[in-house]
């Protein structure tokens, strides 16, 4: 806004009070505010010691403010490091209890006495005797920070830099402590999106890690969106009513709302998106590029492949090229930049965001790129040469994607054995309705789902275990519906952890799995050889296995201890109950002598 509009609308507002206008006094208060992404502290002292300031000023003041149950340890942390600050290290009794006094938020007023009459009441932040033990505690946190004090001297030699390192240890103490109060704060209407129904007002807070969503009266968070999962910022405006309409489209789909007024938030949300993609060191490859030339300096590239930027790249963008490595081969090069999807990021995100990327990236491309094959998607390895000596169909399309029903097993061994048959066309429908699942279904996925795909595998000697696994890797082959590609990915992400096929097939799929430029893939070449090393599983997948890998979460489970004690610990699919006991004994730091004989058991309590 103008500073002049700012202050006409401040005046109009005491006018229509009824007071004054004249009578108004404004201040203009300069303050960090918000801390972009990609912010070093380092670089700019004077910017410390100035958000310093703020913050302390800001506790006083209560602007930052600690909860109810905060920790206590925290505030007498501050105090020690501002004593510093302000006195050096020898700490005295007296100036601490002035620091303590001069830190501690302004009592709040009550406006309402537990009576509900209208009293004031004020609520002192600490009591004397509170205060008396916060000092005592300070002086011996003391001793302790000298030991801080005394590893940055080892760094730092002017006492004026080890301050302005505490004083960064406190800035970045706030950031985490206070985040929404470090953004900038906008009010929205009609908010929708990823399992969020219409809210009529909500607030959406832009902040330096990502942008957050919560109920405008009570602050209740409605959901976080990171800055790497935006694809595209969308805005329109409305000049008669002056609202902003946005869509923030994200991996897993499109928050919208609107706002009067609202330009400012478009800005500041493309200024950080275009920011990060300007300093990223990561791209995703939307389609296949193979140099027409090998070698020569040139990065060839499967669509869905992720590339680590070099310094180089964003000088050669103008001229159309990018250098980086590829993250699948380890091979550095240099490709056409406009191959490639930027991430915008400061740092590698998680491996859930970064798949959904990938599965975005590689939706688009079908869209950006139509003359290139169909055949060239993300597999280099199909089931091609296998379907021809043990398919019973010698269709192209038998080791192929097709969307119809099968009519009988692909493979011929089970040719005239009609239950087997049966079973084999079953599975390959049970499959197909987990991959056509809409989003609500997804929510109440039972274990019946998995059932009605694994257990028939599991059966007679488990015959039908190679059937399974050609009939979901057919499925991928040259699929073009991402969505239904992302949902049987997951499905031999849990075969693999179950089951291994002959050797024969094996080898096809392991060739399959190490040429997929798709990020489960290494997962599940890694699950398919530690479960042939161990073992198969006796039955099939557990729904809790299936809740994890869609929700990208690790498992954890809970051990009870003799002393009443329990603790999780991380489990996975392949997991056996020996390996989670060698876990337990490096945990508790067990000598290897005595760790032997200690064993899992299993309680089982009846509910109700």
């Amino acid at each position: 806004d103008h500073i002049f509009d700012t202050s006409s609308r401040l005046e109009m507002g005491q006018l229509h009070k009824g007071g004054e206008p004249r009578n108004i006094e404004i201040n203009y208060i300069f303050c960090k505010q918000l801390f972009a992404p990609w912010e070093n502290l380092d670089e700019d002292p004077i910017a410390v010691d100035l958000i310093y300031e703020q913050i302390i000023n800001g506790i006083r003041s209560n602007i930052y403010t600690y909860d109810v149950d905060f920790d206590p340890a925290e505030f007498i942390l501050l105090a020690v490091q501002h004593y510093y600050i302000m006195y050096g290290k020898d700490v005295e009794q007296e100036k601490m209890k002035q620091i303590i006094l001069e830190l501690m938020p302004a009592p709040q007023t009550n406006l309402l006495n537990n009576d509900g009459k209208g009293n004031k009441k004020i609520k002192p932040f600490m009591t004397e005797k509170e205060i008396d033990t916060s000092v005592q505690a300070a002086i011996e946190k003391d001793a302790d920070f000298k030991r801080v004090i005394k590893r940055l001297k080892q760094k730092h030699k002017a006492r004026d830099q080890i301050k302005r390192e505490i004083k960064k240890d406190v800035i970045v103490y706030a950031q985490g402590r206070w985040p929404v109060t470090f953004s900038r704060i906008f009010e929205i209407h009609m908010l929708s999106g990823p399992l969020i129904d219409e809210v009529p007002i909500a607030s959406i807070s832009i902040g330096k890690d990502k942008i957050r969503l919560f109920m405008d009266d009570t602050l209740i968070s409605l959901g976080d969106i990171n800055y790497s999962e935006i694809t595209e910022i969308i805005c329109d405006h409305d000049p008669i009513l002056n609202f902003y309409h946005y869509v923030l489209q994200t991996v897993y789909g499109d928050y919208t709302f609107t706002l009067p007024m609202g330009a400012d938030l478009g800005i500041l949300v493309n200024l950080i998106h275009t920011n990060l993609k300007d300093r990223s060191k990561l791209a995703i490859a939307q389609k296949d590029y193979k140099p027409t030339r090998r070698g020569a300096g040139k990065l060839e590239l499967l669509r869905g492949d992720i590339i680590v930027l070099d310094e180089e790249s964003k000088k050669n963008m103008e001229s159309g090229l990018m250098t980086g490595i590829n993250d699948r081969t380890n091979r550095e090069g240099e490709f056409p930049a406009d191959v490639v999807y930027i991430i915008p990021c400061t740092s590698k995100p998680d491996s859930k965001v970064l798949r959904g990327l990938v599965l975005h990236v590689m939706k688009r491309a079908v869209n950006l790129n139509q003359e290139y094959e169909p055949q060239t998607h993300v597999n280099l390895h199909t089931l091609q040469a296998y379907a021809e000596k043990y398919f019973r169909s010698k269709k192209i399309t038998a080791w192929q994607y097709e969307s119809s029903e099968i009519k009988g097993p692909l493979l011929h061994r089970f040719e005239g054995q009609t239950e087997l048959s049966h079973k084999a066309v079953q599975m390959f429908k049970a499959i197909m309705a987990y991959a056509n699942m809409s989003s609500p279904e997804r929510k109440k996925i039972q274990q019946s789902h998995l059932d009605s795909i694994f257990d028939y595998a599991f059966e007679k000697n488990r015959a039908l275990k190679e059937e399974l696994y050609c009939q979901l890797i057919k499925q991928l082959t040259f699929c073009q519906d991402m969505r239904i590609e992302a949902r049987i990915w997951e499905l031999l992400w849990l075969l693999t952890g179950v089951l291994v096929p002959g050797k024969v097939l094996f080898h096809h799929v392991a060739l399959f799995l190490r040429s997929s430029s798709n990020p489960t893939a290494l997962e599940c070449y890694n699950r398919i050889q530690k479960i042939q090393k161990q073992g198969e599983r006796e039955r099939g997948p557990h729904i809790i296995e299936c809740n994890a890998n869609i929700n990208r979460v690790k498992i954890r489970q809970y051990v009870h201890f003799p002393n009443g004690h329990e603790q999780d610990f991380v489990v996975d699919s392949t997991t056996k109950a020996s390996e989670l006991v060698a876990n337990i004994c490096r945990e508790l730091k067990f000598l290897a002598n005595s760790a032997t004989g200690l064993s899992l058991y299993l309680e089982r309590n009846e509910k109700g």
